[in-house]
């Protein structure tokens, strides 16, 4: 998969189109952008995703972000999961069932906004609301520094440095991302992305994701994206849609 991202990296390199922007999400990468929904809008992100990381898969039926624009530089964020994922994580070929993840509610405040370069400020509160074998059992929180800035008309580059901490002792996880974007056609953009994190200071990870972006309306988008991991063995296929509903 490395030497079909490698290919598709050069395709980008060479691709000197324009890709409107009026619609930005936080799909499909991992990376979370720095923008906030327009004032008094709503925007709905949905996806479904399969993943296998040491021989267990785990199916996300239905991951949804809803985001609602407060104001210019604030938007309200509620993410909700239905996952059918094993009860015993330690066997391969454990019984799995349907369950929901935990309830996150938060906030995202863009604190700058230049030509070039925004940047923004994410805060997630993680409640232990989950089914059993889903839950952290623990009040947690996601916090992330989001920016982004232009790479001449066609390229963007987005950053995020983020700390997840749950209670119950743990050190909490450094996060990071790094992504490049990119427009094929007017309404096909296209990206790369390295993620990762610090889990419990103790052991870095690093995983590499690509996927591809088509604008079906100027508030409608569809999305597949697929991902690998570098450091251990991970991979995920991931299908999604946004919606950005009329008011």
């Amino acid at each position: 998969m490395k030497y079909i991202i490698l290919s598709l990296l050069t395709i980008l390199l060479c691709t000197q189109k324009t890709l409107a922007q009026d619609l930005i999400t936080d799909r499909p990468d991992q990376t979370e952008s720095a923008t906030t929904v327009p004032k008094h809008y709503l925007q709905w992100e949905v996806g479904t995703q399969y993943e296998e990381a040491n021989g267990i898969g785990e199916w996300a039926l239905l991951s949804n972000l809803f985001r609602y624009g407060v104001s210019h530089k604030l938007e309200l964020r509620l993410i909700t999961e239905l996952i059918n994922a094993p009860i015993d994580r330690t066997q391969i070929h454990g019984v799995s069932d349907l369950g929901v993840s935990d309830l996150q509610v938060g906030v995202k405040y863009q604190f700058i906004k230049r030509p070039n370069l925004e940047v923004a400020y994410l805060g997630h509160l993680v409640l232990p609301s989950g089914s059993a074998h889903l839950t952290t059992y623990d009040i947690g929180t996601v916090n992330r520094i989001n920016i982004a800035h232009g790479i001449g008309e066609n390229f963007s580059s987005s950053y995020n440095f983020g700390y997840e901490l749950y209670e119950g002792g743990s050190n909490g996880n450094f996060i990071y991302t790094w992504s490049i974007g990119a427009s094929l056609t007017e309404k096909l953009g296209y990206y790369i992305e390295l993620y990762g994190g610090w889990e419990e200071f103790e052991n870095w990870t690093s995983n590499i994701s690509t996927g591809f972006a088509y604008l079906l309306k100027e508030n409608l988008q569809l999305d597949f994206s697929i991902g690998s991991g570098i450091t251990q063995r991970f991979n995920y296929y991931n299908f999604g849609m946004s919606w950005r509903i009329p008011h």
